[in-house]
């Protein structure tokens, strides 16, 4: 049993990834060269302690040494907590993360496969990347399991079409004789991004409101960085291994007037 809401999905069999089983492998999140991403998994393991390995995705070679993950109990349960790291001497391509529990390896899970790309304003900007900088607070995870998500960073990139960007106007007024009188209104701006994943990003994607809630998700494109709110993640469209999405978000940076009547 292994369950979480993170940038990645992790598996207990390494046949399960994406990239071992779809005919379109390219779907995938990025992430910084170099950097392992955070994450936190419950895990009806045994062990009390683990360790995260980072590995070629086309020749399963390992890149540096593994680095230690937090173990702690909950019940019956374990949370594997990692808060990310910065390696050094990396190059851009395709890896996941390898995370074996106990001594002697007793239990070993694997991320979903993800990229590294450098991420250079203008690289990102050449690939249509849109960054995503989630800060979680006071976030419950796995129902029964009352395991508290504070303080976490979870930062990726996702490969995504130019957005849309609309108004957004809400008002309330007065209805008077000579017609409605506005004495509320709030205008907020809302971006809208349709792009291709797979199960992994829409999860993660669908996460983004929950984590706001107590939060902060701050996206990026272009240069350009919004904190959002009211996220939405719909699904648009799905064949077996791929799911055409939308994601939507107003910006935080909305505008009110108010005038008394």
């Amino acid at each position: 049993m292994l369950i979480g809401n993170n940038t990645l999905r992790y598996w207990e069999d390494k046949t399960l990834q994406r990239w071992e089983n779809a005919d379109n492998q390219f779907i995938y999140p990025y992430f910084g060269t170099n950097k392992i991403p955070a994450f936190v998994l419950i895990s009806d393991t045994a062990e009390e302690v683990a360790e995260v390995s980072i590995h070629d995705a086309r020749t399963d070679d390992i890149f540096s040494t593994a680095k230690t993950v937090t173990v702690s109990t909950n019940g019956t349960k374990k949370m594997l907590y990692f808060a990310g790291i910065t390696l050094t001497g990396g190059s851009d391509g395709c890896y996941y993360l390898k995370i074996t529990t106990g001594l002697s390896a007793t239990e070993t899970y694997y991320s979903e496969v993800f990229a590294w790309t450098e991420d250079s304003t203008s690289n990102l900007k050449e690939l249509g990347l849109l960054k995503i900088s989630a800060i979680s607070a006071a976030t419950n995870l796995a129902n029964t399991y009352d395991i508290t998500l504070t303080g976490i960073t979870y930062e990726c990139f996702i490969e995504v079409q130019e957005p849309e960007i609309d108004q957004d106007i809400k008002e309330s007024g007065d209805e008077k004789p000579y017609g409605e009188i506005g004495n509320f209104n709030t205008l907020a701006f809302k971006h809208k991004y349709e792009l291709l994943g797979d199960d992994s990003i829409f999860r993660f994607l669908c996460f983004l409101r929950i984590l706001n809630t107590n939060g902060t998700v701050t996206f990026t494109y272009n240069g350009i960085a919004d904190i959002g709110y009211d996220i939405i993640c719909e699904k648009e469209d799905s064949t077996e291994d791929t799911i055409s999405m939308s994601l939507e978000y107003k910006e935080v940076d909305y505008v009110s007037s108010k005038n008394a009547i």
